[in-house]
């Protein structure tokens, strides 16, 4: 969400399961618009093995249960959000556009 919040939702019951604070947007850490937002703009991605992939300030893969697997980049870093839909490759890689312009 905008609000820089990843949930997951019980379809059964339409109740949250979890909720995770995703980046580290404590205010503006870079210049542009990637320097002050962490909301998750893509995906949720959910792997072969049902983790989730997504993009924010970085790309993050958190389990089934809400855990942080791990965050890229480590810390945050100008032109690194993830605006678009990351996706699990068939080797279990997973490609990515960061909105600096790398892919």
């Amino acid at each position: 969400t905008d609000a820089d919040l990843l949930y997951a939702i019980d379809r059964e019951r339409g109740t949250i399961r979890w909720q995770r604070r995703v980046g580290s947007c404590d205010g503006v850490h870079a210049p542009g618009p990637e320097g002050g937002r962490c909301d998750v703009d893509g995906g949720p991605t959910v792997t072969a093995d049902g983790d989730l992939l997504v993009g924010a300030d970085g790309l993050y893969r958190f389990d089934k249960t809400g855990e942080l697997r791990w965050r890229w980049p480590a810390a945050p870093a100008k032109g690194n959000h993830v605006g678009a839909a990351p996706i699990e490759l068939a080797d279990g890689s997973v490609a990515f556009a960061a909105q600096g312009g790398d892919v």
